[in-house]
């Protein structure tokens, strides 16, 4: 007989993979009403437009940073801070800062 702690764990798991499942559904949905509606928005100004050609841009990755925004973050942590600083209090405030860092602790602050 499985262990009942195991059952339960795994149990939670398959709900929240499910919920986020749900959630895609719903995102994806409304994706594609969004999509559909800015067509024949584009229709009713060229009429005889081409929509295949219009190919997709890829998006940037998720934890991907805009230009200058770590620098931003180092430079105010290092004018607040006001002593030396090695590179992993650094690197542990940015994550943070940013949100990639799950713990969400500083070690410099």
């Amino acid at each position: 007989m499985a262990e009942p702690h195991v059952v339960t764990g795994l149990i939670a798991k398959r709900a929240e993979l499910a919920g986020q499942i749900e959630h895609a559904q719903t995102v994806h949905r409304q994706l594609i009403i969004d999509l559909d509606n800015l067509d024949a928005t584009l229709r009713l100004f060229v009429p005889d437009i081409d929509l295949e050609e219009i190919k997709p841009r890829p998006l940037p990755a998720r934890d991907a940073a805009f230009r200058g925004e770590v620098a931003r973050v180092v430079l105010g942590l290092l004018r607040t801070v006001g002593k030396p600083l090695d590179t992993q209090q650094i690197a542990m405030h940015v994550m943070a800062e940013r949100g990639l860092n799950t713990a969400d602790k500083r070690l410099c602050g």
